[in-house]
């Protein structure tokens, strides 16, 4: 038997960890006990047996060219390269799995064998060269080559047959497969000329590099292609993104909420994904009890431990946002996010169906449904549902729970107030949680930050430390009586703490009533002006235009006091309004109603 150099047999271990590490989950396959073309065919048999009883019969001859290929293949090896049990178990072990995995679905099977018999014509005859690799230890290296070119098919093949739901994407998947396929079949009659050339070890050297520099440059360039036509897709629909909203809600959040949800035996259920009992959570409490401070921290949370959570923050300030079907593109596009496996799905859909992708619920419900039950364990948030007016959120919610009746791997999360009609919706369908009955930790929390922010003030009044300590002592009634921030005097903060309202509409009439009090009347109506507009226009309000519309007079052909006023619109109204990026809107919506 020839002796096998060292940088021969480093070359063939380098290929069988390049294929190990391009495998995408390499824990499901153990091909060390397949060692020959027997096992192979004892399998083609087996499939041959079961397609024969459902009718199914697919003429697996067609795969017994490669076969014979890989047999010659095998033979020349074991002289010239003294090939390892290993090298070996690589040549039938994934043979043997990917005619296994392919024949569950006969379109999948089908399309498999062809490319198989495809391969097995390209494939050279090896024995013919046999005296040439006897003579050039330098030729032997060009086995290395085919040896890789196999395990690349091998490679594409189970990567794509790893696909839980390969039935429903195959038809969107196989064009990239075949195409990579086709690329390989390249590689290998450039490798066929390589062994009837007087060729040098540098050169076949060349070759190898050549051959990963095509395999790489050919998926650079698929990928590129798909993230374009992605891009244009996604341009078109122009899905709502959520993250700036989840980043500016985080940022204003003063504490970690919802530590005590951790102690909460249905949230584990929920945020498990092996438990199946608890697939809906519905968050509900009183306005102001801090629900979406809550579904941010819960969604950073999840992000922080790699689970797939999709998010959706609802505004009364942007009903439009809320229609069913731009909340489904969203979502989509945020799963594709997570996998771009999937995305040529959304591109097959959108070349077949564009105009049901832009504007057909059912089709795009449908669309997201077959993705989630292809990506394991995901999680829906929906922060605000009662935000929306009654259509959009009875549609909404109707669509989210087909969702987790279609997807059984998919939990949903709603945040809510306890509305009647909401109530009625989801009594059955989920099990309900009440934030402001739990939340006086997060409570607590908040207002000890505000204290401080309140006795650093005083310190800086030459305040002492008896002082300090009252107002501590005055604070802390206030989380009792979940209420935050209040300033004055010592005894501004101890009346305050006998007279604390009672509920947000006591809250609200107080700060209305301040203005009317401290403000005088030109400054009242400018208040009343200013809330009434933020109120009632159809978009949220830019300072500049609110600024804007108080230069205008009712009956005037033009502004009458110039362009716009100059005036600090949050110091004349108070806590009630607030910017929210280049918007001015009411500080919760229950102002609003």
């Amino acid at each position: 038997m020839a002796t096998t150099p060292s940088w021969l047999d480093d070359a063939f271990k380098s290929a069988m960890e390049d294929f190990k590490k391009s495998l995408k989950n390499p824990s499901l396959y153990d091909f060390s006990k397949i060692n020959s073309p027997d096992d192979v065919m004892r399998e083609a048999a087996k499939i041959e047996n079961e397609q024969r009883k459902t009718k199914t019969l697919r003429g697996l001859r067609r795969i017994e060219p490669l076969i014979n290929g890989l047999k010659e293949y095998a033979a020349v090896i074991e002289v010239f390269v003294q090939a390892q049990p290993e090298i070996m178990s690589l040549i039938w072990g994934p043979l043997k799995f990917i005619l296994q995995a392919s024949s569950a679905v006969i379109t999948a099977f089908d399309k498999v064998v062809k490319v198989i018999a495809d391969l097995g014509t390209t494939l050279p005859s090896f024995k013919i060269y046999a005296q040439l690799f006897e003579s050039n230890h330098y030729i032997r290296r060009a086995l290395c080559l085919f040896y890789a070119d196999i395990l690349d098919f091998y490679a594409v093949l189970l990567n794509f047959l790893v696909n839980r739901r390969l039935n429903v994407f195959i038809e969107s998947l196989w064009p990239n497969i075949r195409s990579s396929i086709a690329n390989i079949q390249e590689n290998m009659e450039h490798h066929k000329a390589i062994m009837t050339a007087n060729v040098t070890l540098e050169e076949i050297i060349r070759a190898e590099k050549a051959r990963k520099s095509t395999l790489e440059e050919y998926a650079h360039s698929q990928a590129f292609r798909e993230s374009q036509t992605f891009s244009v897709i996604r341009n078109e629909l122009n899905p709502h993104n959520y993250d700036t909203e989840l980043a500016d809600i985080l940022r204003r959040s003063s504490v970690t909420s919802g530590d005590w949800l951790d102690h909460e035996t249905n949230y584990k259920k929920w945020r498990d994904p092996t438990d199946h009992d608890v697939r809906c959570l519905w968050l509900h409490g009183i306005p102001g009890s801090g629900k979406t401070f809550l579904a941010g921290n819960l969604i950073q949370g999840m992000q922080h431990f790699n689970q797939r959570v999709l998010f959706v923050f609802l505004s009364h300030d942007d009903q439009s946002a809320g229609d069913t079907i731009k909340v489904l593109h969203s979502l989509i596009f945020q799963l594709l996010e997570y996998d771009v496996t999937f995305r040529p799905t959304l591109l097959k859909a959108s070349e077949s169906n564009y105009r049901k992708l832009k504007s057909d619920c059912s089709f795009v419900l449908d669309l997201l449904c077959t993705i989630l039950n292809n990506t394991g364990a995901s999680y829906l948030i929906l922060d605000g549902l009662d935000e929306l007016n009654e259509v959009s959120w009875k549609h909404l919610l109707s669509n989210a729970l087909q969702i987790i009746e279609k997807c059984q791997e998919t939990k949903l999360l709603i945040s809510s107030r306890e509305e009647r009609e909401i109530s009625l919706r989801l009594e059955s369908k989920s099990i309900p949680l009440r934030v402001n009955s739990k939340n006086h930790q997060d409570i607590h929390s908040f207002v000890h930050l505000e204290c401080e922010d309140i006795i650093d003030e005083k310190k800086r009044s030459r305040a002492d430390e008896e002082i300090c300590t009252r107002i501590r002592e005055a604070i802390d009634m206030i989380a009792e009586n979940s209420e935050g921030k209040h300033q004055g005097t010592l005894s501004d903060i101890e009346s305050q703490m006998k007279n604390l309202p009672d509920g947000l509409d006591q809250a609200y009439g107080r700060l209305l009533d301040r203005i009317k009090i401290e403000l005088p009347q030109g400054l009242r109506n400018v208040v009343r002006t200013i809330l009434q507009w933020i109120a009632c226009a159809q978009r949220p309000l830019r300072e500049e235009e609110i600024l804007q519309l108080l230069a205008l007079e009712p009956g005037k052909p033009d502004f009458t006091k110039g362009p716009k006023e100059y005036r600090d619109i949050f110091q004349v109204c108070g806590p009630v309004i607030e910017t929210r990026g280049d918007h001015v809107r009411f500080v919760h919506f229950s102002a609003k109603e």
